[in-house]
């Protein structure tokens, strides 16, 4: 699951942070990962919700992690503190309540068996709602005008007029393919 080459990279990664994006997402405008007058972290917020995401999270952390509120942090796009990411790691590593050694096993055997097809696991939320629980004062929340059908509005493979136009309203698109 490229989920969990997501959350690995942290184990790796020599920087203070990383981005994480989805490959069927395309910025159409600059995208700052910084506030400019804090210099804090900014989270991408959306308003989508998909419960086994969240039953996955509370049994990963025992209850502890749960939804933060009515947003998503799924925004296609994350900045990713590398520190945060490995204390994330190893907090689920930790969880002796779930099957498992490495935390990749443990998110497996913490997703419900019907939900394992639909996707029951989000790296997304999971780091989202686990930095507000922990670390909320390294983040900042913001709204970005984006549109995850692409694909139905400007096509499959759209030019580059088609982009420029998009991107006096937008700024990001992805064409997504369920």
């Amino acid at each position: 699951m490229q989920q969990f080459l997501k959350m690995a990279y942290a184990t790796l990664c020599k920087k203070e942070h990383y981005v994480i994006w989805d490959s069927d997402t395309i910025p159409l405008n600059g995208i700052s990962f910084f506030d400019d007058q804090t210099d804090k972290y900014l989270f991408t917020m959306k308003t989508e919700y998909h419960k086994p995401y969240f039953d996955t999270i509370e049994k990963l952390f025992n209850g502890e992690v749960k939804k933060y509120n009515n947003q998503s942090f799924i925004a296609e796009h994350m900045i990713i503190d590398t520190k945060i990411m490995i204390e994330l790691i190893n907090k689920i590593e930790s969880n002796k309540q779930l099957k498992g050694n490495y935390f990749y096993e443990k998110i497996m055997y913490a997703i419900d068996p019907k939900d394992i097809q639909r996707s029951g696991f989000s790296e997304y939320e999971t780091y989202g709602n686990y930095v507000m629980k922990y670390h909320s004062i390294k983040y900042i929340m913001r709204k970005l005008r984006s549109l995850r059908e692409a694909r139905e509005h400007i096509g499959f493979s759209p030019t580059d007029d088609d982009l420029l136009r998009a991107s006096k309203d937008l700024d990001l698109i992805s064409f997504e393919n369920w």
